[in-house]
Order: C-alpha cells, then sequence, then structure tokens
C-alpha cells in the first residue's frame, strides 16, 4: 500500500492513499513488516499504463505522451522517461508510461 501518514495513535496508523481513500491500519501490521519512507528518497520511478485507441496514430500517441509527461514540474532524468508499446488487440492499445519523479513535490 501507498500513501500518506495523516495520523499515529496508539491503536491505529490513518493514511491517504493515492487515490484518496482513508485507510486505518492497525499498528500490529507495522511492527510485523517493514516500512518504506518513500519521502527520503530523492526520486522514485513510477511506471503507468494507459489503453489507447488501436486506430490512434501511435507513433504521435508515444512521441506526445513523452514530451507532456517530461514537460511536467516533478518529472526528474528526463532523458530516462519511456514510452513504449507494450501489448495491443484490435481494439485497443496499452501503453506503458515509465518515470522519475520527486515524491516530495
Amino acid at each position: 500500500m501507498f500513501g500518506i501518514i495523516e495520523e499515529i495513535n496508539m491503536k491505529n496508523v490513518i493514511i491517504r492513499t493515492f487515490d484518496m481513500r482513508r485507510v486505518v491500519m492497525p499498528n500490529s501490521r507495522f511492527l510485523k513488516k517493514a516500512i518504506k519512507t518513500y519521502s527520503a528518497e530523492e526520486f522514485l520511478r513510477l511506471q503507468v499504463s494507459v489503453v489507447v485507441d488501436i486506430n490512434m496514430d501511435m507513433p504521435l500517441v508515444l512521441q506526445e505522451t513523452l514530451r507532456v509527461v517530461n514537460d511536467l514540474p516533478f518529472i526528474l532524468n528526463k532523458q530516462y522517461t519511456q514510452v513504449l508499446l507494450d501489448s495491443f488487440d484490435d481494439k485497443k492499445a496499452k501503453v506503458n508510461i515509465q518515470l522519475f519523479f520527486n515524491p516530495n513535490s
């Protein structure tokens, strides 16, 4: 699970996930598993998949997606951003976007 810790109390920890859900986790879960603090990192790698219509101009989709992603202010190491065609069928294509970003921005 990924998110931002909003509250820690005697019984549980409240986490706000990136899709804005509020999750209450008992403290016992944190005693049994390691916790990774991503805010201590300078940058993180993220992969996002999107589905597009197969009839679109795929080279243009890949090129414009790369441009738009790299124009975002929190993207780091822009030379390593990748936009790749992953799979396709007769109706849709799956495109993977791999990027580095600052988790503290």
